[in-house]
């Protein structure tokens, strides 16, 4: 009793205490330094560029009772890969026993061009899309063996597709994904969220040949386009972000009303030309000296993109069916030198004028602006008259 009411040895005693609780500190904080511990750091999560994976094309048939398989071949196809740098700051290694994805968005964008196919592609993805999926988001676990020693950067990738997919038809799926690791003591690390198109190239392909009278399809497929670019990733397709833009141009209506463009000239039969470019539709009016005669009345039209690309070619002849009846004969080139021509949904006469019309293309509507070449029969010149999009 007589330390805690002596000043001088109650100070002496409160400096004691001080020293040994630093010395203890001192001693717990160097044992921590020196004991081996795992750090694991995602050093960077990406998307990479399109690289191979092994595939194989077959059919899966019934034959009474059984499900039979017939391998048509193996082969190697594109793929975007998720990309993970992983960094261990610690001097432990660090063995990751797992990845688990966390499907948060899986669609498969529809064949608006309906060309079908029953050959069905099996890759050898990382992960893969169950064919009866859950409800979104559901959890893929993958087993795996990594290890990254202290101090050392490693990468890792993982793939993730469906188990099988069409082979013969652009119909990629849509795929966002959150990426976890497990480590063998139980913890996980989040490597981070990707949003991806299975297989490269094919998302833009869908669009490019898909028809526009089929307009409920690629609205349809512009919305999984817009939902799966609406969810936060930290990795991005490049595909993804372009389907995004050239969806969403064509989804936009142009802000000025469309106005007919015209040019007159003495070039053959045709007075004047008109094109009018009307939200996804094109029409182009004829003005001739005279009414179209039957096996006389012949031109060539050539729809094209800025700078002639895409460049459709059109010839058409006025001619008799095979009723005996006046009727307009289109001809698609097959020769493969001359692009294939887009048809006419109407052609209509009335006195000297004939008017038609047809869809846009998918690349027209998204230049926003074209030309339209219109040459005689037995010409070399052509009438024409350069359009741009309205509503």
């Amino acid at each position: 009793m007589q330390v805690f009411t002596d000043p001088r040895k109650r100070k002496w005693l409160m400096a004691i205490s001080v020293v040994v609780v630093l010395t203890l500190v001192g001693v717990f904080v160097l044992l921590y330094r020196t004991v081996p511990r795992p750090d694991l750091e995602v050093s960077d999560f990406s998307v990479q560029p399109p690289s191979k994976i092994a595939a194989k094309q077959h059919e899966v048939y019934s034959s009474g009772s059984e499900t039979k398989e017939e391998v048509h071949g193996h082969d190697s196809i594109d793929a975007t890969a998720i990309d993970m740098t992983l960094k261990n700051n610690g001097t432990a290694p660090v063995v990751l026993l797992g990845s688990d994805a966390k499907v948060l968005f899986a669609e498969q964008l529809a064949d608006c061009n309906d060309r079908g196919g029953e050959i069905k592609v099996a890759a050898e993805y990382s992960v893969k899309l169950p064919d009866n999926m859950p409800d979104r988001p559901f959890v893929i676990p993958r087993d795996i063996r990594f290890e990254v020693r202290g101090g050392a950067t490693d990468r890792f990738t993982l793939s993730i597709g469906p188990q099988e997919q069409t082979g013969s038809a652009t119909v990629p799926w849509v795929i966002v994904a959150e990426v976890n690791l497990r480590h063998d003591d139980g913890t996980t690390t989040r490597a981070g969220t990707a949003a991806l198109v299975t297989f490269p190239g094919q998302g833009l392909e869908n669009l490019e040949v898909a028809p526009l009278w089929n307009r409920d399809c690629i609205r349809e497929n512009g919305d999984k386009v817009a939902k799966a670019l609406s969810l936060q990733a930290e990795a991005q397709a490049d595909e993804l972000r372009e389907l995004g833009r050239r969806y969403g141009i064509l989804q936009r209506n142009a802000v000025s009303p469309a106005k007919p463009a015209c040019t007159t000239g003495t070039v053959g039969e045709i007075n004047t030309l008109c094109g009018t470019f009307a939200g996804d539709r094109l029409a182009v009016e004829l003005k001739l000296r005279s009414p179209p005669i039957p096996g006389s009345t012949a031109f060539e039209i050539v729809i094209s993109g800025p700078n002639g690309k895409p460049r459709y070619v059109t010839p058409m002849a006025h001619t008799y069916n095979s009723q005996g009846v006046p009727d307009w004969q289109v001809d698609y080139p097959s020769d493969g030198k001359t692009p294939v021509g887009i048809g006419f949904e109407d052609i209509t006469i009335h006195g000297n004028s004939v008017k038609m019309w047809m869809y846009a293309t998918t690349d027209l509507l998204l230049a926003g602006q074209g030309r339209i070449d219109v040459r005689p029969r037995g010409k070399t010149t052509a009438q024409s008259v350069p359009i741009t999009r309205g509503a």
